[in-house]
């Protein structure tokens, strides 16, 4: 009986203390409001080439209303999902991962407009070519790489380079299917972006497109040269993704006929494809 009684009286005083809470009674003197957490802002433009509206998600780096500079642009694939986590690692790299003393300013990376683009239909939007189903996955929609690569080149760098002050240096990262458009881009508009970061990108896709284009362009002495970073689960060996980039496109890019002097791959140990 003791028991259930104090069970019963430890009930009713949290049930009391948490609508103390709630109602915001009792509070420390001094406590302060809560205020937003800005990362960026919101943008929403129409599409001509698409056809649709897309989402845009902006972040500017410090110090950007204060100054004149003109700044680097990081276009982020798959932006509702990888927006915060850029944003964060792009201001730590370039404000607190310096490689010298605070003051010789030498960091990692500059500082860069973060823009984030909100997705639609990936499985359209990242594809090269259209292909109903790839083993016992289905892609219905496929195959509107090419105009999303000229969304990008003839709708959203200009609407960006007139809405922001940008430095004309573009990368482009991508994620899986985000990666396959990545190197999609690498291999088909090599004036568009300066930099490439291709993250478990899906070299897989279509017969292992990409790869094959990949090796046409170097027979032919017409490979892009600028950076590129590919990166790879340890825990994706023996999958097809695996082995499309480390048995192929890996030793293209490094030990081909035409080698890409700025061509890194890195593995990451210990996880997989959606770790990565």
């Amino acid at each position: 009986m003791k028991k259930k009684l104090i069970a019963v009286l430890v009930f009713c005083f949290w049930i009391q203390a948490l609508t103390a809470v709630l109602s915001g009674a009792d509070q420390p003197n001094g406590m302060e409001t809560s205020t937003p957490l800005i990362m960026g802002e919101k943008l929403t433009i129409r599409s001509q080439v698409l056809n649709e509206e897309r989402i845009l998600l902006v972040h500017l780096p410090r110090g950007y209303r204060e100054s004149k500079r003109k700044f680097p642009v990081l276009y982020l694939l798959d932006g509702e999902f990888f927006f915060q986590q850029a944003t964060a690692a792009v201001r730590f790299l370039s404000e607190c991962g310096y490689l010298g003393p605070l003051w010789n300013r030498n960091y990692l990376v500059p500082q860069l407009i973060v823009v984030g683009i909100v997705n639609v239909d990936r499985n359209h939007d990242y594809t090269p070519t259209h292909r109903e189903t790839i083993g016992s996955a289905r892609f219905p929609t496929s195959g509107g790489a090419a105009k999303f690569l000229k969304f990008f080149e003839t709708e959203l760098i200009p609407f960006i380079d007139y809405r922001y002050r940008t430095h004309p240096y573009r990368i482009i990262s991508g994620w899986s299917l985000g990666g396959l458009f990545t190197i999609h881009a690498f291999l088909n508009k090599p004036d568009l972006f300066d930099a490439y970061i291709a993250v478990s990108p899906s070299m897989w896709w279509d017969k292992q497109l990409p790869v094959n284009q990949a090796e046409a362009l170097i027979k032919k002495g017409k490979i892009n040269t600028k950076p590129l970073v590919v990166t790879l689960g340890s825990q994706e060996k023996g999958s097809s993704m695996e082995q499309s980039i480390t048995r192929r496109l890996v030793p293209l890019l490094k030990n081909g006929p035409q080698k890409i002097p700025n061509f890194h791959f890195l593995e990451i140990e210990g996880e997989n494809h959606f770790h990565t």
